[in-house]
């Protein structure tokens, strides 16, 4: 293969891909809250990010809290299932961690500056 480069696939580890905007501002700490059953597979924001050479991503459900909720693993293909784009492991089970807030102090500060 002559002329031609190839280049590694990036990976995004913090994403909010596939319209995920977040948990509800209800309580700090939602570990029920699950990226996966909000991600749109057809959002367009997929399609640009497999442009830019992202093939892998973390999606997360939000931030500025203690505990967010789980997130997800998908890899960037051209499918029309979250199932098909999920990555899972040898057994089949989701990857699917829990997000702990990494940022609710500032997140807390700027609401309160917001609403002040």
């Amino acid at each position: 293969m002559t002329g031609k480069v190839v280049m590694p696939g990036l990976v995004d580890t913090h994403s909010h891909i596939g319209g995920v905007h977040g948990a509800d501002a209800s309580a700090p700490i939602q570990p029920d809250v699950r990226a996966i059953d909000a991600i749109n597979v057809a959002d367009s924001a997929i399609q640009k990010a497999q442009a830019g050479g992202i093939t892998t991503v973390n999606v997360m459900p939000g931030s500025g809290h203690l505990m967010s909720g789980q997130t997800a693993y998908l890899k960037l293909r051209d499918r029309k299932t979250i199932d098909a784009l999920l990555l899972t492991t040898e057994r089949g089970e989701a990857l699917v961690p829990v997000l702990k807030g990494e940022r609710p102090l500032l997140v807390s500060v700027q609401r309160a500056i917001a609403t002040s």
